[in-house]
């Protein structure tokens, strides 16, 4: 009896070793890591900083374009520029936005937009550092032109509706709309600025690349759409809440075609409570514009 189980104990083993069971083979040694050796970080050697100082004026908020140059002179990121003002009190660093830039025959590269808030009249000096290299660009920040008779004001309002949702929200909404025209018919002048304001609530100043009124010309210069939330310049009682009584007032910053800045000044009564409201188009189509404050809100 051992002996025949012991035969059967090795016909198992050969049928098992038969049946391709890999036998088990020991692993590898480690192979040791090669090490990886980082890139050495760009080093700026030049900016270049683009600001538009004709319209430094106060209330207005500028756009500080900045582009930066390694010491091989080529395009380089310049998100970490930052920006110091020598007079706060009348240019003071608002905040900032990064964009793609894309270079020829080189990788895209992230640079900063810095926004500056001109805040009182007088001079100051932006200066940019990124690394060890710096630039600068100087301001004179004048108060607000006198009122030019560049453009006609056609007509001014701001209509009251009750935003329809698909629920009952109790939204009021404030549109503002201002139609200017080009009187002579022989010349042209640019929008570069609008401010839209009504009782408790204003935008401030909204810039945008300049709305050019060709000579005779005659466009609303924004846009409503009829999502109210898609709109830059509108107002929003979000808890339903009317403004007070009180005007409506819109300024306008223009620029004539000799490059003389000036102030258009309009005001109107708010239509209350516009059942259907129908919204002219503008001729200008939906321009984005970058406001000083946030027009939509609760009162």
């Amino acid at each position: 009896m051992p002996s025949r189980s012991i035969q059967g104990l090795a016909f198992m083993v050969l049928v098992t070793a038969g049946c391709g069971v890999a036998p088990v083979e020991s692993p590898p040694p480690n192979r040791p890591n090669i090490p990886v050796v980082p890139s050495p970080p760009e080093v700026a050697g030049r900016l270049i900083l683009t600001l538009d100082t004709r319209e430094a004026f106060v209330g207005l908020k500028l756009r500080l374009h900045v582009a930066a140059m390694n010491t091989q002179g080529s395009p380089m990121h310049s998100w970490s520029a930052q920006v110091t003002s020598s007079n706060p009190q009348v240019a003071a660093f608002d905040h900032s936005e990064l964009v793609q830039m894309q270079y020829p025959n080189a990788a895209s590269k992230s640079e900063v937009y810095l926004f500056i808030s001109m805040t009182g009249e007088g001079k100051a000096v932006l200066r940019v550092r990124l690394g060890d290299v710096t630039d600068s660009v100087a301001l004179n920040v004048r108060p607000l032109p006198p009122a030019l008779n560049v453009l006609a004001v056609d007509s001014f309002t701001v209509v009251e509706y009750r935003e329809q949702c698909a629920w009952a929200c109790p939204y009021l909404i404030y549109a503002p709309l201002l139609k200017l025209r080009e009187p002579t018919g022989r010349t042209y002048a640019d929008v570069i600025a609008v401010e839209f304001s009504v009782p408790t609530m204003s935008t401030g100043y909204c810039t945008t690349g300049g709305l050019h009124f060709s000579g005779g010309l005659a466009a609303h210069v924004n846009y409503i759409d009829p999502y109210p939330w898609a709109n830059d310049m509108i107002f929003a009682s979000l808890n339903g809440t009317p403004v007070p009584d009180g005007p409506a007032k819109a300024r306008v910053i223009v620029r004539d075609a000799t490059g003389n800045y000036g102030l258009i000044e309009a005001t109107a009564p708010i239509q209350r409570m516009v059942p259907k409201p129908g919204f002219p188009m503008s001729l200008f189509g939906s321009v984005p514009w970058s406001c000083n404050n946030r027009s939509l809100g609760s009162s």
